[in-house]
């Protein structure tokens, strides 16, 4: 009887050890967390203005994912501008409050946000002849501000922003002479005062682009014209404390009788910054483009010579944290009346650039001439937006999303947008905390109640 006990003791206390009692101890593996998808789409706003008269970046976020949508609105006697905003830590959207005042009209809103779930929101404003620059800036706290007049005359702009700091870049008029101006605001300063960049040249100012780092650093970009059928590109660095720098002209000579236009613009922590722009042999722009051409700028090496990117016209830009950078390319260049092009892309890292690779095709058909949008993510992964066109005979457009992954420098299968029952014509990605993603995409009609829609990807 006893030796029974025994063995029956025992036997217990192996099962208990084979079950992680008895002070035994095992190793558990945890479920892999489930692989990230797109979810299903949800209508933002049901009342808005076709996406003709806006332009990227309408959608934005901060570092903790806070975010921000601008929707113009045929509200009182004009296109009023509203604005959404969605709180991270409610994890709510809240309902979309007016930033102008009745019966004013706006068109080509801009958005950047800040720290903090601050933001500013940049726009056109239609004036007796005129129309003038007006920005507004928001605070969770608080609500969004008065409007404000940035400049009493404007042609474009351009908007961006970091950490705590955001920047408006514009053209003025015709009247207001052949300049670009900027504005700084931050979370901790408020506004600042406009300031005019030195241009050496009276010559008109074409296409323009502005980045900025964490530090103030920033770095605008543009086209101008230096005789009577081409444009050069120029560049000026801005740092806190000194100011707008003179000039620098990127593409002086990097090859003999060609033209410099459509600058993009990345810059990474601490001030360095990569610039591209097409360049094409003259005088027949833009029939004969050669390629991209590209510079570096260090704070403290300066500006790198020009060098051969890549041979086709880059459209998008962007850099993660890391410095990698990821271009996109629509080939062959729809600019030059080609009806059906593909999407290519290649990639820097270090002073490398990759041969392009196509991006699988969606459709036969080709894809919509507006630029993709493209974005980074926390985990410095790219989120890419674009238009596709539905099969023949329809001659409407599907909003399409691909991601890229840094690690293993390779592309997802495209595939659309969830929730689709209108042709579309505007789209844009964001990144957001966590390696998660999100996008927002507008049809080209505002009849019926299709409304703006969003996705995200989580």
């Amino acid at each position: 009887m006893v030796r029974f006990a025994l063995v029956w003791m025992a036997a217990l206390l192996a099962l208990a050890a084979g079950c992680g009692g008895g002070g035994g101890s095992t190793t558990s593996t945890a479920p892999p967390a489930p692989a990230k998808q797109w979810s299903s789409s949800i209508v933002l706003d049901s009342n808005y203005v076709p996406s003709y008269l806006l332009r990227d970046p309408i959608y934005a976020s901060d570092v903790a994912g806070n975010r921000m949508v601008l929707v113009l609105r045929n509200d009182s006697g004009g296109n009023r501008l509203f604005a959404s905003y969605y709180s991270a830590t409610a994890k709510t959207w809240g309902t979309a409050q007016p930033i102008q005042a009745a019966g004013t009209s706006a068109d080509f809103p801009t958005l950047a946000m800040l720290d903090g779930g601050q933001a500013i929101a940049v726009w056109r404003q239609a004036g007796a002849t005129t129309l003038s620059l007006m920005a507004a800036n928001f605070d969770p706290a608080t609500g969004w501000g008065l409007p404000r007049s940035v400049a009493p005359d404007v042609i474009s702009h351009q908007v961006a922003s970091r950490g705590g700091e955001a920047v408006i870049l514009w053209r003025p008029g015709v009247a207001s002479g052949n300049a670009l101006y900027s504005c700084g605001f931050s979370v901790a300063n408020g506004w600042g005062n406009p300031e005019v960049l030195a241009l050496s040249s009276s010559a008109a100012v074409g296409q323009f682009r502005i980045a900025l780092d964490t530090a103030g650093n920033r770095l605008a970009v543009w086209e101008q014209a230096i005789d009577s059928w081409s444009n050069s590109v120029f560049a000026s660095t801005y740092g806190p404390g000194r100011g707008w720098g003179a000039q620098v002209q990127l593409n002086a000579s990097p090859v003999p009788g060609t033209a410099g236009y459509q600058p993009r613009v990345a810059m990474a922590a601490g001030g360095a910054a990569l610039v591209t722009w097409a360049q094409y042999q003259g005088p027949n722009f833009p029939a004969n483009p050669i390629g991209s051409y590209y510079a570096k700028y260090s704070p403290t090496a300066g500006w790198s010579s020009a060098s051969l990117a890549v041979p086709e016209v880059i459209d998008v830009l962007a850099m993660n944290p890391s410095g990698f950078v990821l271009a996109m390319c629509l080939t062959p260049n729809p600019r030059l009346g080609n009806a059906t092009f593909s999407l290519q892309s290649s990639t820097f890292s270090g002073s490398t650039w990759r041969s392009l690779s196509t991006l699988a095709a969606p459709t036969t058909t080709g894809l919509n001439t507006n630029p993709p949008s493209l974005a980074v993510d926390s985990s410095g992964d790219f989120i890419l937006a674009f238009l596709a066109s539905q099969p023949a005979p329809s001659g409407a457009f599907d909003a399409w999303t691909a991601r890229f992954s840094t690690t293993g420098q390779s592309w997802d299968t495209p595939a659309k947008f969830p929730g689709q029952s209108s042709n579309v014509d505007f789209v844009q990605a964001i990144g957001l905390p966590n390696g998660e993603a999100s996008a927002l995409w507008i049809p080209a009609t505002s009849a019926g109640s299709y409304g703006v829609r969003l996705a995200n990807f989580q």
